[in-house]
């Protein structure tokens, strides 16, 4: 989460953001806030902690999780291919 603010800073200098997409873990108030500044629509569940549960584009998160099994087989085959 540190480096999050940096990422999406560097990301809004090389051009138009239309979302940002991230899992619960980033649904605080201040991260929207930055994301909103940026210029970007925040996609994001809410984590079942926080009070005020908040609509979010449910197409665009599923997709969100598409990628992050694509990056879990993309592991799986590293570890095939080197030997672990």
């Amino acid at each position: 989460m540190r480096v999050a603010p940096a990422l999406l800073l560097i990301a809004a200098l090389l051009g138009n953001i239309g979302r940002v997409v991230c899992d619960a873990a980033y649904s605080s108030a201040a991260w929207i806030a930055l994301v909103m500044e940026a210029g970007a629509l925040p996609v994001v569940r809410a984590n079942p902690t926080h009070p005020r549960q908040q609509h979010f584009d449910r197409a665009a998160y599923r997709r969100r999780h598409k990628i992050e099994n694509l990056w879990a087989r993309l592991k799986e085959w590293r570890a095939l291919a080197t030997r672990y």
